[in-house]
């Protein structure tokens, strides 16, 4: 106990639901860091620049809540942040002009405490049965102990130390030239993406995660106070621990090009034609850790990279899926990276702008395009040491608790139901970047007096958005899951993956329709008076948001802000009952900004004569109003 929770030290406060810690905590901030550039100009028609920059942050103390541990030691949160870029540019005749560019950009942020260091011996001291050894990236920890709400309910609540790390490299060159009505722009670009990252389930991980709820000395109705006799007589409530593999280095390469007309086709019309091609293949992984579900073959099977993430697979996990057969990605015809790669990514898009009167003070503009947004880190994450981890977790029974140092003797409940161990996660093996297209239509009129009047209209249909559904769910039925799968014969009976509790998974599936009016009207840069005022009248409906949104913004799983990896859904067979408003999208928007230069001061229309001094403390004189008004959100049913 003398190692996880400090002893009290204010006396004032004999209750044990109050505070009986204060204990101030130095703390320091610091960033260092430098500047760098270089311009040089061969001649008139080479040039060159290259830039730098490094940053250092250091942040030590807390993690700056109550609930911090100061028995943990210092927290060290360092990031160092490096970029670097440099251009080349050619004229190679006056219509014709070349840029290419490089750039490098690398982060690494590393948190830290110096008790981590002690964790293998205090774990030896304590002597708790069943660990799994420390962690294989050298970087250590300790256990977290959860004792009812006692410093914010975690010993431990930052976790694990980490050491993340993350590289681009990028090249591009881009070619313009002018042939009379037209310009032309042709580019590619080429980058390199790696990062090294830690798998963590828990903050014990291999420490171990000890929860003591005082059900044992308080039954249904259990306090703090509750909860610490439970730990002072050694019962846990439920106990769990993770074995991860090693750290995770994945990489990936990734090309584009796009080709650009811009021509003028008469002197009040213009056409602009655009064509994108991007190439995006899913990331390997240096270290051979990634893992796939087979989802067509009968009962599932996991697929792992090649015979190196063969003879990586976790014994535990190996002996929890039971039968279920574990092949490499050159057996069934994949690439190392578990995913086959998109060809499709072809984006057109097309502008146009055309002034139907002489005088020029009307514009009708409209456009159209395709996009994409390529996965990157976040999907790719959920394949990254599913086969050479393992995590299970135990509960205690009124005839079999857990009483330490036998913290894992338990029922297994292996983080899923009835004992079957849940698979997190998989990718759709034909997963595509999320795709949309994207209209647009406005004409703007010159009133007169610099005042310009704006009706727009934009509209966009996104496809193939990523979610998280369970493959192994049931179909929605009468009788409720355990009468389903209460028995070996009735899981295979009724569920597509009977080793199994759930099968998450990364996939391509919903959509979204955004519709939106706005009539603007401004007068900027004018003498005295400016003003921009807006109303937009929008229309966004989508089911990538679940069953029941929770928040106002696109915060992914659990709202961790991780929005690409998409929401878990309850009716994997009925996704578009989801479709609906989108809580962070207001129907009606008005926004006014109003400024007001007085007439007064020098030259102008009132005490044009007034002194400097004056006229300079008049300058400064104005009336400014900014006003924002909206109707929504709309409203949501939350679970």
């Amino acid at each position: 106990m003398n190692s996880f929770f400090p002893n009290p030290n204010d006396s004032a406060s004999s209750s044990i639901a109050n505070t009986n810690l204060t204990r101030t905590v130095s703390g320091d901030y610091s960033v260092n860091g430098y500047d760098g550039r270089l311009d040089h100009t061969f001649n008139d028609s080479n040039k060159f620049f290259f830039r730098a920059t490094q940053k250092n942050l250091n942040d030590s103390g807390t993690d700056r809540s109550s609930s911090y541990n100061p028995l943990l030691g210092a927290l060290s949160a360092v990031t160092t942040a490096t970029n670097l870029a440099g251009s080349y540019n050619w004229i190679v005749s006056p219509n014709v002009i070349n840029e290419f560019r490089a750039g490098y950009t690398a982060a690494e942020y590393v948190t830290t405490y110096p008790q981590a260091a002690q964790g293998d011996s205090i774990m030896k001291t304590i002597g708790i049965n069943g660990l799994p050894g420390a962690p294989l990236n050298g970087l250590g920890g300790v256990p977290d102990f959860s004792i009812g709400n006692f410093l914010g309910g975690d010993s431990n609540s930052v976790g694990r130390p980490r050491d993340i790390k993350n590289f681009i490299y990028q090249f591009s060159d881009n070619l313009t030239w002018v042939a009379g009505q037209h310009t032309i722009k042709l580019g590619l670009d080429w980058r390199k993406l790696k990062y090294q990252d830690q798998t963590t389930f828990t903050n014990g991980d291999e420490y171990g995660d000890y929860n003591f709820t005082g059900v044992f000395t308080g039954g249904a109705s259990p306090t703090d106070a509750n909860a610490f006799a439970d730990f002072l007589l050694g019962i846990a409530t439920n106990t769990d621990y993770a074995r991860n593999g090693p750290d995770g280095k994945p990489f990936a390469y990734h090309v584009g090009g796009f080709l650009q007309d811009d021509w003028k086709a008469r002197r009040n019309f213009s056409v602009s034609f655009g064509l994108r091609y991007e190439l995006n293949p899913p990331f390997d992984d240096k270290t051979s850790q990634l893992g796939q579900f087979d989802r067509n073959y009968p009962g599932g099977r996991l697929i792992v990279q090649g015979q190196q993430g063969l003879a990586l697979v976790n014994p535990f996990w190996r002996a929890a899926v039971g039968n279920t057969p574990f092949v490499t990605n050159d057996a069934v015809g994949l690439p190392r990276s578990l995913r086959k790669v998109y060809y499709g990514n072809i984006q057109p898009r097309l502008g146009l702008t055309w002034s139907p009167f002489s005088n020029n003070r009307t514009i009708v503009r409209a456009s159209s395009g395709f996009y994409s947004v390529p996965m990157l880190g976040a999907v790719l994450y959920s394949l990254l040491g599913v086969d050479t981890s393992y995590f299970i977790g135990y509960a205690s029974a009124a005839t079999a608790p857990l009483i330490l140092p036998n913290a894992f003797g338990g029922a297994a409940l292996d983080n899923s139901a009835l004992g079957y161990p849940g698979y997190r996660r998989a990718n759709q093996i034909d997963l595509r970047d999320p795709r949309v297209i994207q209209w647009n239509f406005s004409i703007n009129q010159d009133l007169g007096w610099k005042t310009l009047l704006r009706v727009s209209y934009t509209g966009s249909h996104t496809t193939g958005l990523i979610y998280s559904p369970d493959l192994n769910q049931l179909r929605p039925n009468t009788v409720g899951y355990s009468a389903l799968t209460a028995t070996p014969a009735l899981r295979q009976q009724n569920l597509k993956f009977p080793n199994f509790g759930e099968v998450l998974t990364r996939d391509n599936g919903p959509s979204a329709k955004y519709q939106s009016g706005t009539i603007e009207l401004s007068r900027r840069f004018a003498r005295d008076l400016t003003f921009q005022n807006s109303y937009t009248l929008a229309f966004n409906r989508s089911n990538a948001f679940g069953s029941a949104p929770y928040s106002l913004g696109p915060n992914g799983e659990g709202g961790t802000g991780r929005g690409d990896n998409g929401e878990n859904v309850l009716n994997y067979y009925d996704i578009k009952s989801d479709y609906g408003d989108v809580a962070f999208t207001r129907r009606h928007r008005f926004v006014g900004v109003f400024l007001y230069d007085l007439p007064t001061g020098r030259g102008k229309r009132y005490l044009g004569n007034i002194g400097r001094g004056a006229d300079a403390l008049l300058r400064r004189m104005e009336i400014d109003r900014d006003h924002a008004s909206t109707i929504g959100p709309l409203p949501d049913a939350h679970l």
